[in-house]
């Protein structure tokens, strides 16, 4: 198996978890190539809040910001890579990401964590649960 690159896992796991705390499922995480993976959330919601999502899609680029400093001088919020292009009930591109910011600072010795075991192999939502249950234990 080929090595699944620690940046693409933690973005990947930034995702997950702020999915996981904003309400919706994470069903599984996945590793494709080199550059890329994904994460497959279901929603609970009848009506989907743009902002919510807006914050789950930055959670990945503020992970990459966090983690690996290097690469944030090369990230523009204005490459649509990760901030959806629907609007957000008029909060900026900067504000959801600062958002995203504050989760993934609040939240990232789980997100760490997660990124850990998806550089190991695809995770399932009971891999990702059983992370975000024994961040909740050791908080308390």
């Amino acid at each position: 198996m080929k090595t699944r690159p620690i940046l693409v896992c933690r973005h990947e796991a930034a995702h997950a978890i702020v999915a996981e705390l904003l309400g919706y499922r994470v069903l599984e995480m996945r590793v494709v190539g080199s550059k890329g993976g994904f994460c497959r959330i279901a929603s609970k919601y009848k009506a989907e809040d743009p902002l919510r999502m807006g914050v789950v899609y930055a959670a990945g680029l503020a992970a990459e910001i966090k983690w690996h400093r290097a690469t944030s001088r090369r990230i523009s919020l204005d490459d649509g890579r990760e901030i959806h292009k629907r609007g957000f009930r008029g909060r900026s591109k900067a504000t959801i990401l600062a958002i995203a910011q504050r989760i993934v600072d609040e939240h990232a010795g789980a997100i760490d964590c997660l990124a850990h075991l998806l550089k190991a192999k695809d995770l399932k939502r009971a891999d990702i649960k059983r992370v975000l249950i024994a961040e909740i234990k050791a908080k308390r």
